[in-house]
């Protein structure tokens, strides 16, 4: 695509825009751009070279920087870049916007509490004093797991939670049962179970309170999405789409039930054919799911009717809908299929706009756009009986699918539209070059429509547009005229009247009226009104105003993703709202950038935030920006207003402490989880709705004793304070909900700024890759917020060696820092092991050895020990006859054996964190460690708030993808790693006895022979491949562990007890 970056750049590097067929001097082959130089409209550039107008121009801002792009022009940091020939296409960007200092405050947040369900709140509308929020809602109880219990109270909602309660103690609580299904049924779903679990959940919460009133559930088997939403008095319409069956409860009592029409003939959905809701490659195979619209009461939630619309062999849906003061409801959507069923041909997908009867639900008319892959969203202005909609050339997102569009210069547009309410006809469409695709989890923009003060606009926000640059909003249909019958000069229709749709008996006497069908229509293009977007580097969004008669582009403003629009009441600005997540592009604002909020033992590139911000609608001018979040799955899906001018934010996280802004800071406790299990973050995703108390006057934040010019470059902060990003902090106040604890308010060094903490980087922690690391603690990387971490095997916190980067221990080296963990450290030639650790060799075993399954029963190479010379060295460093410390009260022995040893695998652990002075431990499940009652039991079994030997409180268990697999045998029987009394020994039980006998007992006596053989030096290290001892009968073990107790084993075992108490000394 000659518009998308970065992804788009990387395309351009394999399929050029058109050219000759010989090569450039910038083009090493047809493939490829020479390093240094740029290939922008089919032109070659050095780096450096600035772009140029027709008359050799300079520009001011845009150059060839190959670093960035070698596709588009770079644009200057500090500037922004508009379409206009240079020297016109700079501008620097304001210092001054964004930044107001009274700012309005949170009044309320409503959560769900339990861990017992999940609902994903995806769109949201108001109607008088209500809210509703609708999206995914499951319960989480597997059917298919005979161990689950059914609760009759899945789904719990609490609220409000505010600044005289932010811990909820007064909350008000609804809760339902909902329908549990089978979590092997439907795709599966990262954060656990499957998404053919999910129903279609409507929340209704009291917009002035925020009380919880009532849960709708609208459900059957497979997969329900809802994505649109929409109230008018007492009536709310839902829609989206569904693959199995959906049920709803009718006003009369009755029940109605609508049937995918790809459905098995057992009548169930094919699970081979479910797949997640938000595919990557959405132009390839989606899934057959047929789409839906229920309009019901918005009293009881009963249904007034349900549609099973549009119907499809292959993906359909019902995106958004709207209603009109009749009841009669509005759909916008696509329907995708193959020709003839085939289900290996590629499918093709159409936008579709439909308007169905308020009685029944019949469609009226519908429209289909056969030059659209979809339809989003979708407004009705009871005005003049208009639709207006967004919509995209492309379902899936890229030129792969996209459709020919006589208004789209570009592989593929973002497109908006106005329509007859009465009759569907297309009354003008305007395009900007990008590639929004439809995905419920993307942030797929919004329309609104103006105020009556405003005047006669519309707003529309599209997701990825202009993200190559600066793309004119001049496109589309043609304009609409008078033509002057002597000249004929055309006077276009937006320069003939603003207050409606011109028409014949609008022109002069002297004229003929052109319709915009018309060969002779003025082109789009002829506006010039210089309106675009991508003017801002690094923006994935964009905001526009047009003229909602004509379709005249007013304004474009670049942004940050957005997830929901709402003009203001009195017309003199609009609020916007969505979430950033850094790892994609900073939350920029102008020269405003807000900061990442990050979960307890995150990466820095995981960080992420919500934004509520403010615009002018004369200008598109920023007046303020608001950031809120927690750190953990900070999602915001919708923005809606009341006619008070509060707005409601809606969508979901997985935080117990949630900073809206402001004075507003919660703490949500799951009502199902013990308190002595309770973490830092959820443990389940819960959804929120919160309200930012627009009809009240804003605010000056609290640290602020003035705000003389209304901007915060201006103000005067009070002492013992510090107002960062906006936000006001106490002096000795953390910055730990950013992921940095080490960080913390020193007015006496800075009130604008985090300060460095003394007391503890160089101390107990090392600050780098922008986060707070414990002292020993490894790089790591991660794949997905929910996937286990991997390790590094070189590259540590040492504070005594730097405390602002990462150490490399001695013997490696990290040949790229860019290379994440496990793969970032390459061992010296001479860092070979000489040996004592055990050559890896397998020679065959014995008659009693068979071939292990390896089975992780170790500790990971990054573990810490300690050797009798006070040195600390990571368990891969370990060797046979290291002395290393065993018991609390500092005794030291001798490493005789490893059980298992195998420097190159990468295992899985579980990663617990204590109070110990070190980093967490990573220890295979069935490995032993003891609690303070000097008790051995498998790592599997400890949770939060056990208490370890020596007093050590674990604080955390989580999955870990580690380096390295060591067990070593001291003759003690027992080491200490990180900080924490662990065994030499697994349970292969998974429990901590066997016969009633304790499993580290047993095991102890059972190497005893080996443990004499090496005091004698009589034993020889050899491993399988798979890194187990050769002298350890590891699978026989194993089988001898899982059979019931007999008479014959009972005699055996009653043998070795008996001999064994004899030698037994006591342990610990």
């Amino acid at each position: 695509m000659k518009f998308m970056v970065p992804i788009a750049a990387a395309l351009l590097a394999t399929h050029f825009p058109t050219q000759s067929s010989a090569l450039e001097s910038c083009q090493a082959d047809e493939t490829t751009i020479v390093d240094g130089t740029c290939f922008i409209d089919n032109k070659c550039y050095e780096d450096g070279d600035e772009r140029q107008s027709q008359d050799s121009v300079l520009s001011n801002c845009q150059l060839c920087d190959s670093g960035q792009s070698q596709t588009i022009w770079s644009v200057k940091s500090g500037f922004s870049a508009s379409t206009a020939e240079p020297p016109n296409d700079c501008s620097e960007i304001p210092t001054d916007t964004f930044q107001s200092c009274t700012v309005p405050e949170f009044g309320w947040a409503t959560y769900s509490t339990r861990t017992t369900a999940r609902m994903y709140a995806m769109k949201g509308a108001v109607s008088g004093n209500y809210v509703y929020a609708a999206g995914y809602l499951k319960s989480n109880i597997d059917i298919g797991d005979d161990t689950a219990v059914e609760t009759a109270e899945d789904f719990t909602v609490s609220g409000p939670y505010t600044t005289s309660d932010p811990m909820g103690n007064n909350a008000k609580e609804i809760s339902v049962d909902l329908m549990s299904y089978a979590a092997s049924d439907g795709a599966r779903e990262n954060a656990g179970g499957s998404f053919g679990q999910y129903e279609v959940g409507i929340v209704k919460i009291d917009a002035t309170s925020g009380d919880p009133l009532d849960v709708f559930v609208y459900g059957g088997q497979g997969l329900d999405e809802t994505s649109g939403l929409a109230a008018l008095d007492d009536m709310i319409a839902i829609s989206g789409h569904f693959t199995g069956n959906l049920t709803v409860e009718l006003m009369d009592g009755t029940s109605k039930t609508i049937f995918n029409s790809n459905l098995m003939e057992n009548g169930m959905p094919n699970q081979d054919d479910q797949y997640h809701p938000n595919s990557k490659d959405g132009a390839g195979e989606t899934g057959s799911d047929d789409g839906f619209v229920i309009k019901a009461d918005a009293e009881t939630g009963k249904a007034e009717w349900i549609v099973h619309y549009p119907i499809s062999n292959k993906d359909a849906q019902i995106v958004g809908v709207d209603m009109d003061t009749d009841g009669n409801v509005y759909g916008s959507g696509y329907k995708c299929s193959t020709e003839g069923g085939d289900s290996i041909a590629p499918k093709v997908c159409d936008g579709i706009i439909v308007k169905f009867d308020a009685t029944d639900g019949s469609v009226m008319w519908e429209t289909v756009l056969s030059d659209h892959g979809a339809a989003f969203w979708i407004k009705y202005d009871a005005s003049d009986d208009a639709l207006y909609y967004t919509g995209t050339t492309t379902y899936g997102g890229t030129s792969k699918d996209s459709k020919g569009h006589n208004g789209c210069d570009s592989e593929s547009c973002a497109v908006t539209g106005r329509i007859s309410a009465s009759t569907g006809d297309i009354q003008w469409v305007r395009t900007v070059a990008g590639s929004p695709r439809w995905g419920v989890f993307d942030q797929s923009g919004d329309i609104e429509l103006a105020s009556d003060s405003d005047g006669p606009f519309i707003y529309v926000a599209f997701d990825d547009v202009g993200e190559g640059g600066p793309v004119s909003l001049d496109s589309g249909t043609s304009y609409a005229g008078c033509k002057d019958d002597a000249s004929g000069e055309i006077t276009p229709e937006y320069e003939v009247s603003t207050e409606k749709q011109i028409l014949s008996s609008d022109c002069p006497d002297g004229t003929t009226f052109v319709n915009s069908t018309d060969e002779e229509a003025l082109p789009s293009s002829s506006a010039q009104t210089g309106a675009h977007c991508g003017s801002r580097a690094g923006s994935d969004a964009c905001l526009i105003k047009f003229h909602k008669y004509t379709g005249l582009p007013i304004w474009g403003v670049d942004l940050p993703p957005i997830a929901g629009i709402v003009p203001s009441p009195d017309g003199s600005s609009i609020m916007v709202a969505g979430w950033y997540y850094n790892s994609r592009g900073l939350a920029s604002f102008d020269s405003v950038t807000l900061p990442g909020y990050l979960r307890e033992d995150g990466l820095a590139t995981q960080k992420s935030g919500i934004y509520n911000t403010a615009l002018s609608t004369e200008d598109g001018k920023g007046e303020y920006v608001l950031h809120s979040g927690g750190g953990s799955k900070d999602r915001l899906y919708d923005l809606v207003g009341d006619g008070s001018g509060n707005v409601y934010n809606i969508g979901y996280s997985m935080n117990l402490v949630m900073n809206w802004g402001g004075s507003l800071k919660t703490t949500m406790t799951e009502a199902d989880v013990n308190e002595s299990e309770a973490k830092a973050d959820a443990d389940e995703t819960h959804f929120f709705v919160s309200k930012l108390d627009m009809s009240k006057a804003p605010v000056v934040p609290s640290c602020l004793s003035s705000c003389d010019d209304g901007n915060i470059a201006g103000v005067t902060i009070e002492e013992n304070s510090c107002f960062i990003d906006s936000v006001c902090y106490a002096s000795g106040e953390t910055a730990e909900l950013f992921g940095k604890i080490c960080f913390a308010c020193n007015p006496n060094v800075s009130q604008t700024d985090w300060t460095v903490r003394e007391d503890i980087v160089g101390v107990t922690h090392c600050f780098v890759d922008d986060i707070c690391v414990e002292e020993g603690g490894f790089k790591w990387s991660q794949r997905r917020t929910w996937a286990a971490k991997t390790f590094s095997a070189c590259q540590v916190c040492d504070i005594t060696n730097d405390a602002y980067g990462w150490t490399i221990v001695d013997g490696y080296s990290v040949p790229d820092s860019k290379i994440l963990p496990p793969t970032d450290c390459v061992a010296d030639s001479d860092a070979n092991n000489d040996g004592d650790g055990g050559d890896g060799e397998d020679d065959g075993g014995d008659g009693d050895r068979e071939d292990a399954d390896g089975g992780g029963y170790c500790f990971s190479g990054l573990s810490i020990v300690k050797l009798e010379d006070e040195t600390m060295i990571p368990m891969r460093d370990l060797k046979i006859g290291d002395r290393v410390q065993v018991t609390e009260d500092g005794k030291f022995d001798t490493v005789y054996s490893f059980g298992h040893y195998q420097p190159d695998s990468i295992a899985e652990y579980l990663s617990i964190h204590s109070t110990a002075k070190a980093a967490p431990i990573t220890i295979s499940a069935p490995h032993m460690l003891f609690l303070d009652s000097r008790k051995a039991v498998p790592a599997s079994s400890i949770k939060v708030g056990d208490i370890l030997l020596g007093g050590k409180i674990v604080t955390k268990v989580e999955n870990a993808a580690v380096l390295g697999a060591y067990a070593p045998f001291t003759y003690s029987g027992t080491i200490i790693v990180n900080g924490v009394v662990a065994s030499n020994y697994v349970s292969l039980t998974g429990t901590s006895t066997f016969l009633g006998i304790d499993m580290q007992f047993i095991a102890h006596t059972a190497v005893a022979a080996r443990r004499a053989l090496c005091q004698l030096n009589l034993c020889e290290e050899k491993y399988s491949n798979e890194g187990i001892a050769t002298w350890i009968p590891y699978r026989t073990a194993t089988w001898i562990a899982a059979q019931e107790v007999g008479i014959g084993f009972l005699t055996i075992a009653a043998g070795v007890i008996a001999f064994a108490r004899r030698r037994q000394k006591v342990l610990l």
